[in-house]
Parts: C-alpha cells; structure tokens; sequence
C-alpha cells in the first residue's frame, strides 16, 4: 500500500493532504510498502542478478494474475519490462501505446505492431493529441447527464493534476477497470527508481510522492521496481554506482528526488547513466526518456495560478490546454475550475507557498515528501 497519513486519515490525494496538514496542523506522512519493506534487512543486498530478480518478479506476476496490461512508451522503464516479459516467453494480454503526435512515438507504435513476437496480443494505440483520453480527469466521476463535477479536485482519489497530451496512470487504471473487470488483473507500470543518498556515514533509500503520488489508492496498478526484492537490489546497485562516483555533497547526496529537477540542465548521457546505474536497460530509441520528462517538467512548471484574479487564466505556456480552453473542450474547462477551487482559500494559498511549493503559486510544483528512509549500511 501506498498512501498519505495525516491526523489520523488514510489520503491518497496529496492536495487533500496538504489541506488537512493545513486545517491540523499535523505533519504529512508518506507511505509506500512499509509493512513489506519491513521485513527486509536493507543492508544486506540480494545475491542475485538484478535481472534474476526480475525474471522471478515477472513470472511470479504472470501466475498471480489470469490478464497482464503493460502501458508501453519505448522508455527506459517500459522497455525494460517488456524485455523480461519478452525473454521469459511470459504472454502479455495487452500492450498501450499512447501516441502524442510525435514522429518518435509514432515510430515506437511502428516498431511494436512490426517486432511484437505474440500474435495474441492486443495492442492498442491512442493517437493524437486532441484524443480525450489524455486528460482522463475523473471519466469515471461523469454524471448520466453528462456533467463532470468541477470539486474533482478535492476527491481522494490519485491523479497527476496536469492537463498534457501524455497518458497518465489513472488512465490506465481506468480503462483496464473498464475492459476487464471480470478477469484477475494488473496494469503493470514502471514505478519507480530509489532515492539513495548518504548522511551520517550510512547510506539510505526511500522514495518520493512526486511521482507516485499518481497512483496512490489503485490497487490494480503494479509498480514493478517497488517490488520488495527489486526495489532493495536497485538501492544497492545505486549505491554502489555513487560510491564509486565519490560524488557526496557535504554529507548527504541524493542519486534521485532534488537531482531529478537538475539533471535537465545536463547533458544528455546523464539520464541514461542515471537509468543503467539502477538496472534499466535503453530506452527504444535514445534521447526519448530524457525529452518526455523534459516536456513534463516544462508544462508542470507552466501551471502558475493567478491568486489576484477572479477569472481562470493560469495555464501560461501549456499550449494544449490553452488550445483545449479556447476549443470549449470540457475536460479542459473543468480541470481549469478544479485548480481554481484548489487555490479560492487564501490561508490555504499561503500555507501552500510556505511549506510545499518549490515556487510561489506554483500548484504542480511541490516539494517531496518522502516515504521511511531504510539504512543501506555504510
């Protein structure tokens, strides 16, 4: 289980959490498998091949569940599980592939119909950007009228909260919900990489809700890596990786969290370094990993909402939503009104810039919170 604890309450959406830090005046806690990640001793790390691992990780789900969903992009995570999959000869029910209109990923679909080795396999591809798919905000919350409830935002649900042309984990959990509701399933997705760093001479690992935060509360949603044995060989390989880097930062070093927001100032190689040190293998086609989260990162920062002004223009430079906005297209006018019922409390607003915005007003910004370190030894 992944999810928040704050004053008591079990939340898996982070903006209901930071509200309810802010009414308590308790702190957030985050948490991602510490019953399971308890049992291990974090110092010791597993004698097995990182890849040995994963063969036993892959065919261990391909048993527990009677359909497998992969959402695939050709990126470092994705293609490292398809790899496995693939070589252990474990059938895959369903492969997504969410286009965004560009000459990559429409290669990637192109290469997938063309190499895919199991003709059982469906492979579904969502193309386009206008596609509403893209910003799935709460399909399931649609009304028999047809109207979507502009308070989406305060449901305790897990979302990315961004409006972007980029399939997102809610949206994969929801429409394997809706295609295969009846079988055992899981949608498998590649969450996530450690955050390893040193302090007090002793290395630790833990993770970040920036990114898991997307997924909280679903449980037919598999992160692959977070698996107990995976996630403990990959904070050892990272580890050992930044021990032989000699790179500590006064006395602590984060291999992944806050270096994340500075590798885009890095040259490319950074990222692919960053991926094979925890035991990813490349992405389909190189460079792709490191745009699409350069492209994220650039519309989330975009998001500024304007507290002086009563009307809902905020989405400064995230051209498709300023393009969905002005086609009237609803999800994007909903969305719009869910940011501004977020930010309409002013002692909210100013509790948001003091304790979790990396920059004033700056809603898709926040600062990690992150789950129980675990000791990796010295």
């Amino acid at each position: 289980m992944i999810y928040y604890q704050v004053n008591n309450k079990t939340l898996y959406n982070p903006f209901l959490a930071y509200y309810e830090s802010y009414k308590s005046k308790q702190p957030i806690g985050f948490y991602c498998y510490d019953t399971e990640y308890d049992t291990l001793d974090w110092t010791q790390e597993p004698e097995e091949s990182f890849e040995q691992l994963m063969d036993q990780h892959a065919v261990d789900l391909r048993n527990r569940y009677e359909k497998i969903i992969l959402p695939w992009s050709g990126g470092t995570d994705s293609q490292t599980i398809y790899n496995v999959f693939v070589r252990n000869n474990l059938h895959i029910d369903e492969i997504i592939i969410c286009e965004d209109g560009s000459s990559c990923v429409t290669a990637h679909s192109e290469w997938m119909l063309k190499n895919h080795h199991d003709t059982t396999t469906k492979i579904t591809i969502f193309r386009g950007p206008t596609t509403d798919f893209r910003r799935i905000i709460h399909y399931d919350d649609i009304a028999s009228d047809g109207t979507i409830n502009d308070d989406w935002i305060f449901q305790n649900k897990s979302d990315l909260f961004k409006f972007s042309p980029v399939g997102s984990a809610p949206f994969f959990d929801i429409y394997a919900a809706q295609h295969y509701s009846g079988h055992k399933y899981a949608v498998v997705i590649g969450y996530e990489k450690p955050g390893v760093y040193f302090q007090d001479g002793h290395w630790y690992t833990r993770q970040s809700d920036i990114i898991l935060s997307s997924i909280l509360g679903r449980p037919h949603l598999e992160s692959f890596f977070l698996n107990p044995l995976l996630n403990l060989k990959q904070s050892h390989l990272t580890k050992r990786f930044m021990k032989r880097l000699n790179a500590v930062e006064s006395e602590k070093l984060q291999a992944f969290g806050k270096i994340h927001r500075r590798l885009f100032d890095r040259p490319r190689i950074d990222y692919q370094v960053q991926a094979k040190m925890c035991g990813r293998h490349n992405e389909l086609f190189l460079g792709y990993s490191e745009t699409q989260k350069i492209q994220n990162y650039q519309g989330y920062k975009s998001i500024v909402v304007d507290t002086q002004t009563a009307g809902l223009d905020f989405a400064k430079g995230e051209q498709y939503l300023r393009d969905a906005v002005a086609g009237q297209n609803s999800l994007a006018t909903n969305f719009l009104k869910g940011m501004y019922n977020l930010m309409s409390e002013p002692g909210f607003v100013e509790f948001l810039n003091q304790n979790i915005l990396t920059a004033p007003n700056s809603i898709l910004l926040p600062r990690a919170i992150w789950s129980k370190p675990y000791n990796l030894g010295n």
